[in-house]
């Protein structure tokens, strides 16, 4: 039975435990560090790829699982946290739904299996920023904005959104500078995947976020994220590529095409399935995962640790411990490192000195003042691609 005040009154929440197309994994790191802002990059990793969602250890995501029908009360904070991870597990779970059905939808594309090379990369990055735009759309704008969540789950949890600021109570003011528009329609879909895509939102003009707070603070957001997309998932798919792929800044920003035939399909027909998946609370399960042993992976020795996943990195690899002459590499390294180790058998003297580690770059120093701390159990079937970019 499910409690008045659970969390599963969330309908897309619950189709995370309902779909089979996604499992959810543990991962062998303590999320404690990231509460107490001693690591502030959240550690915890994605890869849709592997049709799978990755939980942190000492998380109150981890806590709530196996309560998840209960009232959210007794595992939710002050700060929201739990909410906001939970949120964040749909988000995910949209992603490895949305990359599973474009493998239905376009089979001749083998999403996740034909090789990433300089003639395919770009295709591939557009699917990408497809799925990211059904796990927007889906959990913030059809449904987190268009629900009352205290109607829905009487607990305080006082949450509208997850990754956008757009609010359905704005939209007519939106419509003063483009009439007509609508969020709560399936063609919203397209539009918004489109933006991904090129960076152009279809019916405002930049001029227009200067003439309306409500309207810039709404797509002053989402301009800056989509940006940030095209560069994120463009080095995300030239580390699993199979050539040397190297963009220019320049390129990295650049637009994405999604003007052909196929990609117009593709997209509007995704975007009618997410619409009646969020909608009309039907699942529609994809009913064919990708294989997560036969899925793309890295080939590259040398570790990047935004992509590169230290709990199963190889001791012999050049670069294992990190780079302390590349500012990315050696902070997403020390990072890793450090939430491996259990943040609750540490003496509060120790933490001051991490913020001089970060400075130093002294990679002996810090495998000196770790070495006896306590670490957390490895766990059996990390993969070593992961996503950490955030």
């Amino acid at each position: 039975m499910i409690h008045r005040e659970s969390l599963l009154h969330f309908r897309p929440l619950q189709h995370v435990f309902l779909d089979d197309c996604v499992r959810l994994q543990r991962r062998a790191i303590d999320a404690r560090w990231h509460y107490s802002d001693e690591v502030q990059e959240n550690l915890t990793g994605f890869n849709p790829l592997r049709s799978t969602v990755y939980v942190a250890r000492h998380s109150y995501l981890d806590a709530w699982l196996s309560h998840r029908a209960e009232s959210v009360r007794r595992y939710n904070p002050p700060s929201n946290r739990l909410i906001h991870e939970a949120l964040f597990l749909v988000h995910d779970y949209l992603h490895v739904w949305a990359f599973n059905w474009l493998r239905k939808l376009a089979p001749a594309m083998r999403v996740g299996e034909k090789p990433i090379t300089r003639n395919t990369i770009e295709d591939f990055v557009f699917c990408h920023l497809v799925t990211e735009a059904a796990a927007t759309v889906g959990l913030d704008y059809w449904y987190m904005c268009a629900t009352d969540t205290e109607a829905l789950c009487p607990a305080g949890v006082n949450f509208e959104g997850l990754t956008v600021t757009y609010r359905l109570a704005n939209e007519r003011e939106y419509r003063r500078f483009c009439p007509g528009f609508a969020a709560q329609i399936p063609d919203f879909f397209d539009r918004i995947a489109l933006f991904y895509c090129t960076g152009e939102f279809v019916g405002f003009g930049r001029r227009d976020l200067q003439r309306s707070p409500a309207l810039h603070q709404w797509l002053s957001h989402e301009l800056s994220y989509g940006e940030r997309q095209r560069m994120y998932v463009r080095q995300w798919y030239a580390y699993l590529a199979r050539d040397d792929i190297r963009y220019t800044d320049r390129q990295l920003r650049a637009k994405v095409d999604a003007a052909r035939p196929w990609q117009k399909r593709l997209i509007t027909e995704l975007g009618r399935l997410l619409w009646d998946k969020i909608k009309n609370d039907v699942v529609h399960p994809p009913g064919r995962n990708i294989d997560p042993d036969g899925c793309w992976k890295s080939h590259r020795r040398t570790p990047d640790y935004r992509f590169t996943n230290y709990n199963v990195a190889r001791r012999k690899d050049p670069g294992y411990r990190g780079d302390p002459h590349d500012d990315d590499s050696f902070r997403y390294w020390l990072g890793q490192f450090i939430v491996q180790h259990d943040y609750g058998a540490l003496e509060e003297e120790f933490f001051p000195i991490l913020a001089r580690l970060r400075d130093r770059r002294d990679v002996a120093l810090v495998r000196y003042l770790f070495q006896k701390r306590p670490r957390l159990r490895p766990i059996q079937g990390e993969p070593r691609d992961l996503f950490f970019l955030n």
